[in-house]
């Protein structure tokens, strides 16, 4: 490949992998500059998609399918902002979310859409329910429907006119623990389309809407230890069959839509941060290196891929980076980003990039 293993993971500061489902095939494409952590990935085609990052540095593009990356043109000032999440919601519009603090304790938001597939992100204009919220995570469809998921309080957003008005969906009533929790924090989700998604977070807490969020149900994941179990992301491959994924290597799976769920073993003691699956059988989760003390990492990043529907797990992630963003269309087209994770060794920002044969 032109370069020796360690001279790719400690060489340079960006990273850019390919694989095959047979994880084989890795390599490394080329620096993409010294940008912060990144968050989010999200590709509209097997050539055209977008990654953000925290602390504003920049929303990058790339049209070659990962193997380069560019600067994005954005109207406004991203110097403060943790750009969270991105989206695609047809091959040239996407939407990306975040918010910055403006340093008298309160954070604002933003939402940036695309329609040249990432290249310029105009700022969208938000009602000021929204603005004072934390955006966390947002999905459009090509009709002009959308939600965006805060971070932490009882509620989420909902619009149908392209984001042009929102309505605010409350849901505290919905779980005893929620009631009785201002704090709760949901940080993932599953959207079906514009009537039925399913949210969780912490304490193990799964919710579903099918009416726009006009009802709310709780659903018993049969978490016990609810504290340490706190759930970070939620993919359905179908109707029926889900995961979800969180804190210390939690994963569940549902085959009947979410009426019950049971433990997959990871083989991880990582917090997993986001999955997705390509069809019953293939899918892959990332999380995050462990560090309990000092710069040293107890436990490097995880790339997780499993081809019998969770059954077995296997970390494929070449490198010692965190990941924290997954974007996947096939099963020869996938990609997860991160990066700097608590050690100046460990390569600051990367962009893992699953490739054809």
């Amino acid at each position: 490949m032109g370069k020796t293993f360690l001279s790719m993971v400690f060489g340079i500061t960006c990273l850019i992998v390919g694989m095959v489902p047979s994880f084989a095939g890795w390599e490394v494409a080329e620096d993409c500059g010294d940008t912060t952590n990144l968050l989010g990935v999200a590709f509209a085609t097997q050539e055209n998609g977008a990654v953000v990052s925290e602390n504003g540095n920049r929303i990058m593009f790339s049209n070659d399918g990962g193997m380069t990356w560019k600067p994005a043109k954005v109207d406004v000032d991203l110097s403060r902002h943790n750009m969270f999440d991105v989206i695609f919601s047809d091959t040239k519009t996407g939407w990306a979310v975040g918010s910055y603090d403006t340093g008298a304790g309160k954070r604002l938001a933003n939402l940036l859409k695309t329609t040249d597939t990432g290249a310029t992100w105009v700022n969208q204009p938000l009602p000021e329910d929204v603005v004072y919220s934390n955006p966390f995570r947002v999905w459009f469809d090509n009709k002009g429907n959308g939600w965006i998921l805060t971070y932490g309080g009882h509620a989420i957003f909902r619009t149908s006119d392209e984001g042009k008005t929102w309505q605010q969906i409350i849901f505290r009533e919905v779980h005893p623990t929620i009631k009785n929790n201002a704090g709760w924090i949901h940080t993932g989700w599953h959207v079906f389309d514009s009537k039925h998604l399913i949210i969780c977070g912490q304490y193990g807490i799964i919710i579903e809407t099918k009416d726009e969020g006009k009802t709310w149900t709780a659903i018993d994941t049969g978490l016990t230890d609810l504290t340490e179990e706190g759930l970070k992301d939620l993919f359905f491959s179908d109707e029926k069959n889900g995961w979800a994924v969180g804190q210390k290597g939690v994963i569940l799976h549902t085959a009947d839509g979410g009426k019950t769920w049971e433990k997959q073993s990871s083989g991880v003691p990582n917090s997993l941060e986001r999955v997705q699956f390509i069809n019953d059988k293939i899918g892959y989760a990332v999380g995050p290196a462990i560090y309990s003390a000092g710069a040293s990492a107890d436990r490097y990043g995880v790339l997780l891929y499993t081809e019998d529907g969770g059954k077995t797990w296997k970390n494929v992630n070449p490198t010692t980076a965190s990941l924290r963003g997954l974007s996947v269309l096939d099963a020869k087209h996938a990609w997860a980003v991160g990066g700097k994770g608590g050690s100046a060794s460990e390569p600051k920002v990367m962009v893992v990039r699953c490739i054809e044969d």
